[in-house]
């Protein structure tokens, strides 16, 4: 770590109690996945000069929708069919893998979109030795352009397959 670095000399000035990554957090879904760095391992990048923070643990959890699923779950709601466009990539991945561990999620109705990313919010978490782990600026990735045509009849067609065998509607936009 270099000790010119202004990052680095702001969070190590920085108390930042109200960010624990505590295991309470852990056991239960939130809407966004955390990067644990390790502070003493940061190391200069070889490409640009700069602080290269090295990620120690990924922790992801379903966002909006997966909030929704688990507390839907938790009420004891039968069967749960999502209807969503995800991007084709590992965020994707990982929310249709998450999804499962609720037990009562049908992923039919989740479609994998051209050209769309996964909406992701990340939470980079500094450990230090010692310290209360300090929550860094979120980085989020988003779709910054409409959905199209085609994913858009794609939804159309999914909620109308499932119209005839369900007994409630839940819509999230986010």
């Amino acid at each position: 770590m270099r000790p010119d670095d202004p990052l680095t000399d702001e969070l190590s000035r920085r108390s930042c109690s109200a960010c624990r990554a505590d295991d309470r957090r852990a056991r239960r879904p939130v809407p966004r996945p955390y990067l644990d760095i390790d502070a003493a391992l940061t190391e200069p990048s070889l490409e640009t000069g700069l602080d290269a923070y090295q990620v120690t643990r990924v922790r992801a959890y379903p966002g909006a929708a997966g909030t929704v699923i688990n507390n839907l779950a938790a009420l004891g709601v039968g069967e749960i069919l999502p209807i969503s466009i995800i991007g084709d990539d590992g965020e994707g991945y990982d929310c249709g893998r998450l999804s499962t561990l609720f037990g009562v999620v049908v992923s039919s109705g989740v479609q994998f979109g051209q050209g769309r990313r996964t909406p992701t919010y990340t939470k980079p978490i500094l450990c230090r030795a010692g310290e209360v782990p300090c929550e860094l600026n979120r980085l989020d990735i988003k779709n910054r352009t409409p959905l199209s045509a085609a994913s858009e009849e794609l939804l159309l067609e999914s909620l109308d397959d499932a119209w005839r065998g369900i007994e409630a509607l839940v819509v999230l936009d986010q």
